[in-house]
């Protein structure tokens, strides 16, 4: 019977985890398999399987409006692991978020603690009929509750932080030991050495310019900080736009009603700025481009003259609420979040201290297969492997000595397992005397005051219930708004991690020929041996050793170099340690084993008979080389 496997566009309540574009989702129609068409191997790699306890994840923690997700078991490959070894804990990355939790845990108590008691407050009056906005008080108690259980989520979600064995990423794509070539990444990190120098990209907008002009030290820094130091830059400007554009229109009105129709207007589109900064953490931003500062002075200019010609002068202030207050708390509020995320961007700003390389040259003539040199310094790196964590191979191209003669090329680029600098937790005390992260504790206290805030003022308004409860609700609403915007915006900020490593780098070009040499008496024996040999003149080996400084913010994100050092003691070691192994290849096959040692004296004996004129007794002559015995290295008797 032809049972076919029905795969059904799942609702969005239950969706597949894989599909992420809408449109492709959309897209997602009725698809019938039949399971007999298919090879063995093809249903196998179906993996169809019964759904199993924790195929549905259910978690209340685990955000709000999305519980019911359908997870996939996942690959190996897909998966991060974290190792560890009792006998090293330099990879014991200490929780960068150990101090912002803090601060979250007392606003997210001091939510639920709000939230509980207009539960409290609800519940009194649901049982007293007589009392009004019972209603009214539950939805803002469970408005608040969901704040704070949402800030009691990001907690868990950090938690705790791991650094595994494969982490921080790599300065360039890894390959394999059985892979050869090489990438753009690793080849501009050769450059990078070779040119002791990195290369900065140029500002190029106006407002760019403006930027680094303040901030001179930020074309040295990394791409993440530069982009957050864009998009915190670029929404001060729009909110301070916004708050000039604002005063002009409203001192050009004279009607109440209508200037408070204008300050909603203004705290709209303030709103519209910190949403979408909030909902692309540290990079979103709104570009204030030329046509928008156009808009903004005619709106300031004409716009108050047009409300008095379209509405009447007696118009009431729109649902009712001193938008003259609601409006300057927004707007200001995300000024100063804005100020104090540029200081904790200006205070992680880095200049390279230490731009210097060191190499080392030795030119060396032997004869030998050039590889043999690669191999040998694999061995040797082995040996430095760092906590015995293989290293992280970039280049590998052996040479290719194909032919009797002709010119060869041989590289190798290895980066050393990156360590940890900072080892020790992170406290307040510690952030508050360090550069770095002394404005990110004014950032989490100002989202702490904000929390507050919006946790004080929505009490406020259930206990007054309905007098002022509006604007008291809207106030707790923009506190919690600005508060988001403070802590998503520096939430990358907080995630810096600095590592140090060491790069190693392998060069190696000459000429080969190849040639035959025979070994033995040619005029006294009969028994002669040959070998093919490479022979290699004047090859340049240099040798290229860095300690590097690099940085990254997040656990799987991008990581970039912030200093580099040359090691000349090194470097000047491996090159010689490679130039005498290289010098001290043997070139005659000597006996290697008993066997060989047994052969050997057969043929001395029979050259001595031979020299003598007595041919001797017959001596059976064991083949050097033949199926089963491992034969010799391209000789011949």
């Amino acid at each position: 019977m032809r049972r076919p496997l029905l795969f059904k566009r799942i609702s969005p309540l239950l969706r597949l985890t894989r599909i992420q574009p809408r449109a492709q989702r959309r897209k997602l129609r009725a698809q019938l398999i039949d399971l007999l068409s298919l090879s063995k191997d093809d249903i196998a790699q179906l993996d169809v399987r019964a759904l199993q306890e924790g195929d549905l994840g259910f978690d209340l923690l685990e955000g709000f409006g999305r519980h019911f997700r359908y997870h996939p078991r996942e690959l190996p490959g897909d998966k991060m692991g974290y190792e560890y070894n009792p006998q090293s804990q330099r990879f014991d990355v200490p929780n960068p978020h150990r101090v912002e939790n803090l601060f979250l845990a007392v606003g997210a108590a001091l939510l639920i603690g709000s939230g509980f008691a207009s539960l409290y407050i609800a519940r009194g009056r649901i049982s007293h009929p007589e009392l009004t906005g019972s209603w009214a008080a539950l939805v803002v108690a469970v408005l608040t509750l969901f704040a704070g259980f949402t800030i009691v989520t990001w907690i868990l979600w950090q938690l705790r932080f791991y650094f595994g064995r494969e982490q921080p990423n790599s300065l360039a794509p890894g390959m394999a030991p059985t892979q050869t070539g090489e990438s753009s990444e690793a080849r501009g990190l050769t450059e990078t050495m070779r040119q002791n120098a990195f290369n900065y990209s140029v500002p190029v907008s106006g407002i760019d310019q403006l930027l680094f002009t303040w901030m001179p030290d930020l074309i040295f820094s990394p791409q993440p900080l530069q982009d957050i130091a864009r998009a915190q830059f670029r929404n001060l400007l729009v909110l301070a736009a916004v708050l000039l554009s604002a005063l002009i229109a409203v001192f050009g009105v004279s009607a109440p009603g209508q200037r408070s129709l204008v300050f909603m207007l203004y705290a709209v589109l303030a709103g519209w700025v910190l949403v979408r900064a909030v909902l692309r953490p540290g990079i979103g931003s709104t570009e204030l481009s030329v046509l928008s500062v156009i808009g903004l002075c005619v709106v300031a200019v004409i716009g108050p003259v047009l409300l008095g010609l379209v509405l009447p002068a007696d118009l009431p202030a729109p649902l009712g609420m001193n938008w003259a207050l609601l409006a300057p708390l927004l707007v200001i509020g995300a000024l100063g979040a804005a100020v104090m995320l540029l200081f904790s961007v200006m205070a992680q700003t880095l200049r390279p201290t230490t731009i210097a390389m060191a190499n080392h040259l030795e030119v060396v003539s032997f004869n030998g297969v050039p590889n043999q040199i690669l191999i040998h310094y694999a061995r040797t790196l082995q040996e430095l492997w760092f906590e015995k964590i293989p290293n992280r191979r970039y280049i590998l191209h052996p040479p290719n000595v194909a032919g009797t003669r002709g010119a060869f090329s041989g590289e190798s680029l290895e980066e050393s397992q990156p360590v940890p600098t900072e080892s020790g937790p992170l406290t307040i005390e510690y952030c508050l005397g360090s550069r770095e992260y002394r404005w990110l504790i004014g950032v989490a206290s100002l989202a702490l005051a904000l929390i507050t805030g919006t946790a004080i003022l929505s009490l406020v308004a259930v206990l007054r219930w309905p007098v002022g409860a509006a604007n008291l609700i809207a106030g707790a609403a923009i506190c919690f708004l600005v508060a988001l915007y403070c802590l998503r915006s520096g939430q990358y900020l907080w995630r810096r991690f600095r590592f140090t490593s060491r790069l190693y780098w392998l060069e190696m070009q000459g000429n080969f020929q190849v040639s035959n040499v025979d070994f033995g008496n040619v005029v006294q024996d009969r028994f002669k041996s040959q070998k093919e040999v490479t022979n290699v003149e004047d090859m340049t080996l240099r040798m290229w050793v860095a300690d590097i400084d690099s940085v990254c913010y997040g656990r799987n994100r991008e990581r970039f170099i912030v200093g580099l050092a040359g090691n000349p003691n090194e470097s000047q070691r491996l090159a010689q340690f490679l130039a005498d192994f290289a010098r001290n290849q043997a070139t005659i096959v000597s006996p290697t084993s008993a066997r060989d040692l047994e052969r050997a004296n057969q043929i001395a004996e029979m050259n001595r008979s031979a020299a003598l004129g007595n041919p001797g007794p017959t001596i059976p002559i064991i083949p050097l080389s033949g199926p089963g015995h491992g034969g010799g290295s391209g000789g011949s008797t």
